[in-house]
């Protein structure tokens, strides 16, 4: 059985939105790599210290826990905030996409709740699969990763531009060791999405159906939804499956340039 005809077993889950007083929020800002801004609220009692919880990471918008009850499943959960949130115009737009929500290379959902507080306050808690971190990946899985995304050619458009973009390089041409390294290829995978130089000669060396899918998917929403993509390693996952070790983009926009047009865009049924 393919790996899109397992996925495809998966049924993605309706969000469940609900109005209330305070909208959660189990952002863990005690973390070091926490980030809030005038416009946030600070709960005056961290609802994220849980005994019972580990947290996974955070970021800029939200926190990754897991609980040792359930070791199967991750809890992210976003600050309370005005601010639109790039995770959940991300999972509205896979929401409206039957395509999507079984490419391989998106995380599976298992929940989804949104909150609106009656300050406008908004916060979601989704539950999702548990992944591993891209920098697990060892260097020969790393090597069948971009075998299986790029052709012979797309490796040569890498090594060239990398070389090019990277002076500390002194423009020299990569080996394949360099080529197989984690740097450079979370910089591939990256400029395959977000370049607008010269990323087409990078893009049409797609070697993967469902990888080129997921490319046009997130450059279509990114624009139509007016985000810009923000692809680094912590948002690069490893899905461990039993044919090796596959990409999953987790959280892929960063800020919005239409804040206040958020609450009134609906994704396009198709791309």
């Amino acid at each position: 059985m393919k790996i899109r005809e397992i996925i495809k077993e998966y049924e993605f889950p309706q969000a469940k939105e609900r109005n209330v007083k305070d909208a959660p929020d189990i952002y863990n800002y005690d973390h070091e790599d926490a980030y809030w801004d005038d416009e946030d609220e600070r709960p005056e009692k961290n609802k994220a210290q849980n005994p019972k919880t580990k947290n996974l990471g955070t970021g800029a918008f939200a926190s990754a826990y897991r609980h040792k009850d359930n070791p199967f499943d991750v809890v992210k959960g976003s600050k309370a905030s005005k601010e639109p949130d790039g995770f959940r115009a991300f999972y509205d737009a896979i929401a409206k996409d039957k395509d999507a929500q079984s490419n391989p290379y998106f995380p599976r959902f298992r929940a989804m709740s949104k909150y609106k507080g009656q300050d406008d306050r908004k916060s979601y808690i989704a539950r999702m699969e548990p992944l591993e971190k891209y920098q697990s990946l060892s260097l020969g899985e790393r090597e069948a990763l971009l075998n299986r995304l790029f052709s012979d050619h797309g490796k040569d458009v890498m090594k060239h531009y990398f070389a090019e973009e990277h002076p500390y390089n002194e423009h020299r041409w990569l080996d394949d060791e360099d080529l197989y390294s984690m740097e450079v290829l979370a910089w591939g995978i990256r400029e395959a999405i977000e370049n607008d130089l010269w990323g087409d000669e990078l893009r049409w060396e797609i070697e993967d159906d469902q990888f080129k899918e997921a490319v046009e998917f997130l450059r279509n929403t990114a624009k139509e939804i007016g985000y810009d993509n923000d692809l680094h390693y912590n948002n690069l996952m490893i899905r461990r499956t039993s044919v090796g070790a596959q990409l999953v983009i987790n959280d892929p926009f960063g800020m919005s340039s239409h804040q206040n047009e958020y609450d009134h865009w609906e994704p396009e049924d198709t791309w």
